[in-house]
């Protein structure tokens, strides 16, 4: 563990160094003490993150930066420009949207408090009295604006709440724990699946997941660690076999963007030390290890280590673990709409109410599929819902054709937009039946695809690969997609592969060049044809590329 503390440490002094190099050292600005970071924005959340950093540094004794004397100084005038840019209610404004805002202020004062707490301890080093007075001071005007103030997402009510419950234990005022109470009232939204309702494997969960710390911290409810646990073993279900989170079925911004459980590694290490779950501590394990590999900064967490000591202590151990996830897993949620396995090298995942709904991950390849169909107002399958088969699972939809009838009076209005139009009578049109059945196979899935009802209806099968650097391979092309092309494959297989992530699709079909991306961000390539339609489509992961089946290692 001593490996992950010297790596967390040096990447929290590059941090610092960064901080410091875009710290506004001009006296005369008015934003003098603040950090500059994205489009040059100064402002005060961005400057509490930096500073908070500089501060464990300062006092940790193994760091370059341990009793600095410039480091004290940027420290001051860090805290100065704090306070001075502090609303008159005691809030802080994010200047990319919100102002006056409660909830970015708790999520300023959540960064603060573990400062606060280890200040308190460790009043020995002198400097640090100077530094908890200023932060107490921002913090007690922070707690009146976050009570007083509103929110605006599911989140952001645990953020207030787990920050006004620690105010009221540190000032001793019952008002922060009333109004903190009247947010819990409501419910934590994390389902029996341990899932939060908005849905971000990428963000909002582990967000959720510090808020329910805090709570369990500044309460002593174990209520508050337990959906914490269960939203942290809900994510294991969600790693892909590169390393990284599942995030197509998000809510938020987070949506079918690329990310790694980094910033879970607190969280994992905490739950895991407190209740002595081997398996926690060692996907703790297996998140330093990856950043490590991926050659990425550490998680921002040296404050949270200093505040809790018997973390640190472990981490300053000898003690070595099993880094590790689950690899082998089935996990199907229906409230959400979610079905995904994962075996060892490839995953494959189901999703309700999703456009995409089937998306297959060899290594760190993957593809989603989408059927396009034009159909009267319909243009492509959106699944309802998930349904467990003897061999699978199912997605299905039923489309109706109509049309408008001409009115039986005469209309008061002749201006189309204003006639009442729910009073037209409609006539019953064609249907058309999609059924989609994703049956498990050793090394992949099974697409069984019936499109029935209205015939000679154009379809197109869209495969929307989550890259930009692949090779398409078929039995008459090898192709390298530039964005925004569209390709249609007629015959064959089709072998997509990113260096040693390789995986197989087909048969292939091509009967028109009808095609609409869903994905102006991805490269897709299509299978199309007509209705009625009924075929198996095979997603197979290549183990081994150059292989003839009738020959044999001996």
């Amino acid at each position: 563990m001593k490996d992950y503390l010297k790596k967390i440490v040096a990447d929290a002094e590059f941090r610092a160094e960064n901080f410091m190099m875009n710290q506004i050292l001009d006296s005369g600005s008015k934003e003098f003490g603040g950090f500059a970071k994205d489009m040059d924005i100064v402002q005060p959340k961005t400057t509490i993150y930096g500073v908070t950093t500089l501060i464990s540094l300062y006092n940790f004794k193994d760091s370059r930066f341990y009793l600095n004397d410039e480091v004290l100084k940027r420290i001051n005038i860090a805290l100065d420009y704090i306070a001075r840019f502090q609303r008159e209610d005691g809030t802080f404004d994010y200047l990319s949207c919100n102002f006056y805002s409660a909830p970015d202020t708790a999520f300023c004062v959540k960064r603060l408090l573990p400062s606060f707490f280890y200040l308190q301890k460790h009043l020995n080093i002198p400097e640090n009295k100077g530094f908890l007075e200023k932060i107490t001071a921002i913090i007690e005007r922070a707690a009146d604006g976050i009570a007083k103030g509103g929110f605006h997402t599911p989140n952001h009510r645990w953020a207030i709440a787990s920050v006004l419950m620690a105010c009221a234990n540190i000032f001793g005022r019952e008002k922060y724990r009333q109004k903190a109470n009247l947010y819990l009232n409501e419910g934590i939204d994390c389902n029996e699946y341990g899932e939060y309702s908005e849905r971000s494997s990428g963000n909002y969960n582990r967000i959720n997941d510090e808020a329910m710390i805090i709570l369990y911290e500044q309460t002593g409810e174990a209520k508050y660690l337990d959906y914490a646990k269960r939203n942290l073993e809900m994510m294991f279900y969600y790693f892909e076999p590169d390393g990284s989170i599942f995030t197509k079925n998000s809510t938020r911004y987070d949506k079918s963007r690329k990310f790694y459980p980094r910033d879970y590694y607190f969280d994992y290490l905490y739950v895991g030390f407190l209740q002595k779950n081997n398996q926690f501590l060692s996907a703790a394990a297996k998140i330093m290890e990856d950043v490590i590999k991926r050659g990425d900064l550490a998680p921002d967490c040296l404050n949270l280590l200093l505040s809790h000591e018997k973390l640190m202590s472990l981490l300053k151990s000898d003690t070595d673990l099993n880094p590790a996830f689950p690899d082998r897993y089935s996990f199907f949620n229906p409230d959400s709409g979610i079905f995904r396995v994962r075996k060892s090298k490839f995953s494959y995942s189901v999703l309700a109410k999703n456009p995409y709904f089937l998306y297959f991950q060899v290594g760190e390849l993957s593809i989603g599929a989408r059927l396009n169909v034009n159909f009267f107002e319909h243009h492509e399958f959106i699944p309802e819902k998930i349904e467990r088969t003897s061999s699978g699972v199912k997605v299905y939809s039923k489309f109706k054709g109509w049309f408008y009838c001409p009115f039986n009076e005469k209309p008061q209005e002749t201006d189309w937009w204003k006639m009442d139009h729910d009073k037209r009578e409609k006539i019953d049109g064609p249907v058309l039946d999609i059924d989609a059945e994703i049956k498990e196979t050793e090394d992949g899935i099974d697409l069984h695809l019936s499109i029935d009802g209205c015939n000679r209806i154009p379809f197109a099968l869209e495969f929307s690969v989550d890259s930009n650097d692949f090779l398409i391979k078929t039995p008459s092309f090898i192709h390298k997609p530039v964005l925004g092309s569209m390709l249609v494959i007629k015959e064959g297989h089709a072998e997509i592969s990113k260096g040693c992530s390789i995986m197989k699709i087909g048969p292939s079909f091509g009967e028109h060049f009808f095609v609409q991306s869903g994905n102006k961000e991805n490269n897709s390539f299509y299978f199309t044809g007509f209705t009625n339609f009924k075929n198996v489509i095979s997603f197979r992961m290549v183990s081994q590329r150059f292989k003839n089946e009738s020959d044999s290692l001996n």
